[in-house]
């Protein structure tokens, strides 16, 4: 599992990119990436290359949600056809968050959407 990071400050937009499996051990990375961050900036999670999700993810995205709710952000996932979006249908998290498919055309307001190559491991 590898969790990315890319803040635009101009647009208060991150992205947090997560590859290979979305488990427990996770937390605190993925914590770690968003904390600190404005709770009124827009979090987009980026699950195209994450192959697994398990309950504590679920937990992890229902936190950050509640975090970007402190200050009226916004949380979006991107996710492919693959475990992880099935498991987001299971549990009606469409209903919670906005999710787009992979292959998706980029919403008009949502020209920044695609992850930047410049991503950098969070600390």
């Amino acid at each position: 599992m590898t969790i990315t990071t890319h803040y635009s400050e101009h647009e208060r937009v991150l992205t947090i990119a997560v590859s290979g499996n979305f488990a427990f051990d996770a937390h605190v990375e993925f914590r770690d990436a968003y904390v600190g961050v404005d709770a009124g900036s827009h979090f987009k999670v980026d699950l195209r290359n994450s192959t697994y999700m398990d309950s504590a993810a679920l937990g992890m995205l229902l936190l950050l949600r509640d975090y970007a709710a402190d200050g009226r952000g916004k949380v979006t996932i991107l996710c492919c056809d693959s475990q992880p979006k099935k498991v987001l249908e299971v549990v009606s998290f469409d209903t919670l968050f906005d999710i787009i498919a992979a292959d998706a055309p980029v919403p008009a307001d949502n020209k920044t959407w695609m992850v930047s190559p410049q991503l950098s491991p969070s600390a």
